[in-house]
């Protein structure tokens, strides 16, 4: 990977993991517990899955298009580690989305 595809890959994952860590919406999710309150607007909770989402998928994208670790283990363990959290995050989008009725 060229350092321009790191730097753009950096910036997808923080989009994923900077708002996952501040309320971890898939933790709460799987785990019903979070160290932070969880988020009463349903505007915003819709507006942050959808930041993690777009973020998980281009960093799926990149993953999968330019990072090439030399062992086929490492690398399918990566894909799909990152494929759990694409389908696991457009799940939570779906739902936020569908089952929301101030959206």
């Amino acid at each position: 990977m060229s350092k321009k595809q790191k730097i753009w890959f950096a910036v997808f994952l923080a989009m994923f993991a900077v708002p996952e860590v501040l309320w971890g919406l898939v933790n709460t999710f799987l785990f019903k517990m979070s160290l932070f309150p969880p988020l009463q607007s349903n505007k915003l909770n819709a507006l942050i899955v959808s930041i993690e989402f777009v973020g998980i998928l281009f960093a799926t994208i990149i993953s999968f298009l330019f990072y090439t670790p030399p062992n086929i283990f490492l690398r399918a363990t990566i894909r799909i580690v990152f494929l759990i959290l694409l389908l696991l995050t457009f799940y939570l989008l779906l739902f936020s989305f569908n089952f929301n009725p101030q959206i």
